[in-house]
């Protein structure tokens, strides 16, 4: 019989396969859980997702499904569609009906991934709950309403965001222990008191041959590469390598610089971005890669212009975990205040920062990519992240 107590894992973002780092973060939360407790993973989603979860069912005890079939904002009832409004319904008797046939007294809590599992679960008061808020509601929404440029979307998100502040906060409210990924987020309400739970490099610690990584040297004396990697198909990656190009690419390419700008990732991509490399000089787009290290090994550094959704840009850390260098917009760096400081994230503000920061890529004054892999190995640690999560949550059991 397993002293392990046990404990409900909510989620609508799958758990496999660990090709985005939502998915590899839901992976990581749930098997360091594993270590502490029997975890029940209620999963609500698509079912071809749910057949991928089945088949790396290792880290958890159960798996609980509730079929959906169109996304549920957070929106107060009145803002939903008729459509959305009789899906959130649904759903959320079938939480109850399983809520009822499991017990829910017998969990120490409930781990919400995301604040939305939440807007759909009839919790009882009894129980704890504990969420990992990740992409914080509040900046997602206002990057959102600020990077929209059509006026009458920008209003209605304006509208919906105000409109479901009140919901919010309540969910916000009944949070008993709250994970944030960056400092920043305690300047939000409620989550002065949130434990800071970062996003790691999750990614590198999936492959297999992390004894086999060799760090390469910027070199001098060849055209530099500089990379992007994300999901092709999430729009705040797309529309910002896509603004990428036409504003800077294009015009440093026009300019002299030899170097190549090298694009890899996984997704539908959508025909503007297609359009976009196929309209430029000097990319080499390689789509999705099977080892990670096909493509870190082909770049001197990474580019992140990405302007706007919510989190950390994980590939920032999976670049300094490869020992590459950075070049990233303001709203992207949050959360790596430190490697600023240290030279090894460079922040462009402007066309003509972003200019003068791939410029001095060429440039002899390079650190060391193996100590800034050494630095990074020690700050993202996957144990350190285990014991932080379990450490706190132990006070809640």
């Amino acid at each position: 019989m397993s002293l392990k107590k046990s404990i409900l894992f909510v989620s609508a973002a799958a758990s496999w396969p660990l090709t985005d780092g939502k998915r590899q973060r839901t992976w990581f939360l749930i098997e360091a859980l594993s270590k502490l407790y029997n975890v029940d993973f209620l999963f609500i989603g698509f079912e071809s997702e749910k057949k991928t979860i089945e088949q790396q069912s290792k880290n958890y005890r159960k798996l609980f499904f509730i079929k959906k079939s169109k996304e549920i904002p957070l929106y107060p009832d009145f803002l939903l569609s008729k459509t959305k409004k009789s899906e959130k319904k649904r759903i959320q008797k079938k939480i109850e009906e399983l809520l009822i046939n499991t017990e829910q007294e017998e969990y120490s809590f409930i781990f919400s991934r995301y604040l939305d599992p939440l807007f759909l679960i009839p919790i009882n008061k009894n129980i704890k709950v504990v969420c990992d808020l990740d992409d914080v509601f509040y900046e997602a929404f206002k990057s959102r309403i600020k990077n929209e440029h059509n006026y009458f979307k920008k209003l209605k998100l304006f509208i919906h965001y105000h409109l479901s502040l009140a919901q919010v906060e309540k969910l916000i409210r009944r949070i008993d222990l709250s994970f944030i990924v960056k400092e920043s987020d305690r300047n939000y309400k409620n989550l002065q008191n949130a434990v800071c739970l970062p996003n790691l490099p999750f990614g590198y610690y999936i492959n297999d041959d992390l004894e086999d990584k060799t760090i390469t040297s910027l070199q001098n004396n060849q055209p530099v590469s500089i990379g992007f990697i994300g999901k092709l198909s999430y729009r705040p990656n797309y529309q910002s390598l896509i603004n990428f190009i036409n504003k800077i690419w294009k015009p440093i390419i026009k300019s002299g610089f030899s170097g190549q700008l090298i694009i890899a990732g996984s997704g539908d991509i959508p025909s503007s971005l297609v359009h976009a490399i196929k309209n430029s000089e000097n990319i080499l787009f390689l789509g999705f890669v099977n080892k990670a290290t096909d493509f870190w090994n082909k770049i001197d550094a990474l580019i992140v212009p990405v302007d706007q959704g919510g989190g950390t840009n994980i590939k920032i850390a999976e670049a300094f975990m490869n020992g590459k260098k950075v070049i990233a917009s303001p709203f992207s760096s949050r959360g790596y205040e430190e490697f600023i400081k240290e030279g090894d994230l460079l922040v462009a503000k402007n066309k003509n920062k972003w200019f003068n920061s791939i410029n001095k890529l060429n440039k002899a004054d390079q650190l060391n990519p193996v100590e800034i892999s050494f630095k990074a190995k020690q700050r993202f640690d996957l144990n350190l992240w285990n014991q932080n999560l379990l450490s706190h949550l132990n006070t809640y059991s």
